[in-house]
């Protein structure tokens, strides 16, 4: 065996294994570029996550605002409706005074109260009106849930009606003469043509 380590001579065995100082200087070496690379991955990570979180909050701050300038817009538009139902139920209640006073004095107190809504809606911003229905919500829960609920039913009352003045007001001759006008399936609209 020409190259085994007892014909090695001393002095080349010496310099094919490392000095123990010299290993320990290069493996602190590469602990230090090791740290030294990691450190900047994590300062680049932090960087990233800084940026993504500031166009997060910027694209959040974009759509709340978007939704407020809605809100308000929507807000106004329904003041504004209030108001002309006030005026409309004031005008029917100068109309009533003369044959019917008792019947004129609720529709000028109805008419008040929507003047008082209307107003109410267009001076207050949308927060300030957020608050006072959480409010009354603390105070008031069922009254507020009652409440609630008849809007709700309103609302859907009126997309349903939209919806029909949307539609051509030609009947639907699609349905076959044999077919009956069952009203006890969802979605059927029956023989008059509107829901319920």
């Amino acid at each position: 065996m020409p190259n085994s380590p007892s014909t090695i001579p001393s002095t080349e065995r010496k310099k094919s294994v490392p000095d123990p100082k010299t290993l320990q200087a290069d493996a602190g070496a590469a602990v230090n570029e090791v740290q030294s690379a990691a450190k900047a991955v994590v300062r680049e990570a932090g960087a990233q996550a800084g940026e993504i979180a500031e166009q997060a909050k910027a694209e959040i701050s974009k759509a709340t605002d978007t939704a407020r300038e809605a809100a308000t817009d929507q807000k106004q538009r329904i003041a504004a409706q209030v108001g002309g139902v006030a005026e409309a139920i004031g005008h029917a209640a100068d109309e009533l005074e003369g044959s019917n006073g008792e019947g004129a004095r609720y529709a000028r107190m109805i008419a008040d109260n929507a003047q008082k809504l209307s107003s109410t809606l267009s001076e207050k911003s949308v927060d300030d009106l957020l608050g006072i229905a959480q409010d009354f919500g603390r105070k008031q829960p069922a009254a507020f849930i009652g409440a609630a609920a008849l809007l709700g039913f309103a609302a859907s009352r009126f997309v349903l009606a939209s919806g029909e003045r949307a539609k051509s007001p030609t009947p639907d001759t699609s349905m076959d003469n044999d077919q009956s006008a069952d009203t006890s399936s969802y979605g059927n609209t029956g023989t008059a043509g509107r829901p319920f």
